[in-house]
């Protein structure tokens, strides 16, 4: 049975500038514009993430095997290697830079302004009138 693998190792090779991010077990490693000729190994214990803005324009081999689908020339790329169990995984996240997520409003979530929302009005205890006791002359009896 082939041995357990210890660490990720990533042969990072720039044949035309590209953009790149690694990050090795949650450590940012490199993040900058690399010129063609660039070449970097890079290792994790479990984790290696690598960003590039230019998937066409770079090589890479991870543990001895060189990955050929990474994608096109100028097309940005995001993978992540995990160390599972012994075992090499690739994960190929959605990397999405630029476009804004459209979140579509919930209606009953918000209230416009200007919308009359029901407020309990307060009863007001109006005073009724006491009678004034009006001194009227009676005259007298004789």
């Amino acid at each position: 049975s082939p041995m357990p693998v210890q660490q990720i190792t990533l042969e990072f090779r720039v044949n035309q500038r590209s953009w790149t991010r690694v990050s090795a077990d949650g450590q940012l490693v490199i993040e900058q514009l690399l010129p063609p000729g660039f070449a970097q190994t890079f290792s994790a214990r479990q984790r290696l993430e690598l960003l590039v803005g230019n998937a066409g324009g770079v090589s890479v081999i991870v543990n001895g095997e060189p990955v050929s689908d990474l994608g096109e020339v100028g097309e940005i790329a995001a993978y992540i290697w995990t160390l599972d169990a012994g075992a090499i995984r690739r994960q190929t996240p959605t990397p999405t830079p630029t476009a804004p997520v459209e979140t579509t409003p919930d209606p009953a979530a918000e209230t416009p302004e200007g919308t009359p929302t029901a407020t309990p009005t307060a009863a007001v205890e109006t005073p009724t009138p006491t009678p004034t006791a009006t001194a009227t002359a009676t005259p007298a009896a004789p």
